[in-house]
């Protein structure tokens, strides 16, 4: 990720737009290669691109905020990097905000004590935090749980179990 990435993403936050607004438009555009591809060419005119986001931005009733900071990022060749920008804008968000993300990976369905107990250590962990959680099955695990907060990480897989013990006999 390039530093004008993070500066637009910056700059996408300060808009003061709904999240939840530029997450739909945004998440969507973001996932159509040959939209920013068309975006970022050179021999597309830029009065063709600002149509085309007009056309793009009515039917998707983005803001017109949006639709003008678009326009903004073709013009200066940063169509590319619009994944990027978004990627960051949500970071950025969540720092602003207070909000961290959580991953737990499980090996089945967790119980409703089970991700109490997860709750109730993560809340003591990150105190003033909003956290959001978000659960993925993997059964590969075999059992226990992986807990993902930004860059940290709690095996609590039988695996990772497997290898912290294995650690502590070899020191």
């Amino acid at each position: 990720m390039t530093q004008a990435a993070m500066n637009n993403g910056i700059v996408l936050y300060e808009l003061k737009l709904e999240r939840e607004m530029v997450e739909a438009s945004l998440g969507v555009l973001t996932q159509m290669p040959k939209l920013i591809s068309v975006l970022s060419s050179p021999i597309i005119s830029e009065q063709e691109k600002e149509q085309l986001l007009d056309r793009i931005g009515s039917e998707m009733q983005m803001p017109e905020k949006l639709i003008i900071f678009l326009k903004v990022m073709c013009r200066h060749n940063m169509a590319e990097e619009l994944p990027d920008i978004y990627t960051y804008y949500k970071q950025y968000w969540d720092e602003q905000h207070k909000v961290k993300r959580v991953c737990c990976i499980f090996a089945s369905e967790p119980s409703e004590k089970q991700m109490q107990e997860i709750k109730n250590f993560l809340d003591a962990r990150y105190e003033g935090y909003t956290l959001v959680y978000q659960t993925q099955i993997k059964p590969e695990l075999l059992g226990g749980v992986i807990l993902r907060v930004e860059h940290e990480e709690y095996d609590w897989s039988y695996e990772g179990r497997l290898a912290q013990m294995e650690q502590a006999i070899r020191a």
